[in-house]
């Protein structure tokens, strides 16, 4: 009984510090996916109205052809869309790939046998606890 408690305690630890992990990273990834696609909008905003306002030639049938093809540039949502998928993708990966260790030690916790789940789970324990000391309580923050 003891021993199915003993191992047990870790990988309930493992799983929930993963669930927890993963929905971090994968909001955190969305809003600055949303973040860098805004940004690079405006710019291409910013860019068409740049290159289009000028011209060398002087002409209504060229004003014409230009104004309606910036209204075409600015309208199409497709190529947004695309790119707003790719920076969340892009964010949610760095995110990912940032919490490699906490991950790590959270498939340890799950996967690997007695002690040392135990000891996978008791830095996952340490590692939180660092955390909320830190950025919570702000003891040892300089």
């Amino acid at each position: 009984m003891v021993s199915s408690i003993g191992t047990g305690v870790p990988k309930a630890i493992g799983i929930l510090a993963g669930a927890l992990i993963t929905h971090e990273a994968f909001k955190a990834g969305t809003k600055l996916g949303y973040g860098d696609t805004d940004v690079q909008t405006a710019d291409e905003i910013c860019d068409v109205f740049i290159k289009h306002q000028s011209s060398s030639i002087n002409s209504e049938a060229l004003e014409s052809l230009k104004s309606s093809r910036r209204v075409q540039l600015l309208d199409d949502r497709l190529v947004e869309h695309f790119r707003r998928i790719k920076n969340v993708a892009t964010s949610i990966t760095s995110q990912m790939v940032g919490y490699s260790l906490p991950l790590g030690l959270c498939v340890g916790a799950v996967a690997l046998p007695g002690v040392f789940g135990g000891l996978c789970a008791a830095g996952l324990i340490l590692g939180g606890a660092k955390i909320l000391l830190t950025d919570v309580v702000g003891i040892g923050k300089k």
